[in-house]
């Protein structure tokens, strides 16, 4: 078969190219011309610059991580200086307010006498508190924080979240905010 016969030319279609001498010779989109003006990297040059990326990777995160152990470790330092600072400071004590004698129960008001009707819960504060029983010392906390209240009462400023009532009729609850 002619190939001029069927409109086919034999070098204008690589397809009917006898050998594959001419491929490759000229890039098309280059304008005749190699895209290629530097030289391309070898195989060992491209695992060496990865190499070296992991390698910048590692150190990276290695000194991270020696920042974040620093900077808990100076937390923590802080965090001992007040606990020792805390630890210093002189606790005022006082005398327990009360005496051995001088404890006095009111007594209960739904006993009526009758050891029937008498519960268990009714043993407690039978008998008066002996020495051993009171402590000597108490440490009364500082009323620092409560005097800072100045006494307005609190006021919600959340999310409502449950339904309205209507004040019209019962199939309107939820319906008006």
């Amino acid at each position: 078969i002619n190939a001029e016969y069927m409109g086919i030319q034999e070098m204008s279609n690589p397809a009917f190219k006898t050998t594959n001498g001419k491929y490759g010779e000229t890039w098309l989109s280059a304008k005749q011309a190699s895209p290629l003006k530097e030289d391309v990297p070898t195989y060992a040059q491209l695992g060496e610059k990865d190499l070296l990326v992991k390698h910048s990777l590692k150190v990276y995160k290695n000194e991270k991580i020696q920042e974040i152990l620093a900077e808990h470790e100076q937390k923590r330092d802080e965090k001992e200086e007040l606990e020792l600072k805390m630890s210093t400071v002189p606790i005022k004590t006082k005398g327990f307010p009360v005496e051995e004698g001088k404890v006095k129960y009111p007594t209960p008001s739904n006993f009526s006498g009758n050891p029937l009707y008498k519960t268990s819960s009714m043993g407690y504060g039978s008998t008066l508190p002996t020495n051993y029983d009171l402590p000597n010392r108490y440490y009364p906390r500082s009323t620092q924080f409560t005097e800072a209240f100045l006494g307005h009462t609190f006021t919600d400023t959340g999310l409502q979240t449950a339904k309205s009532k209507s004040g019209v009729a019962k199939e309107y609850d939820g319906y008006f905010h």
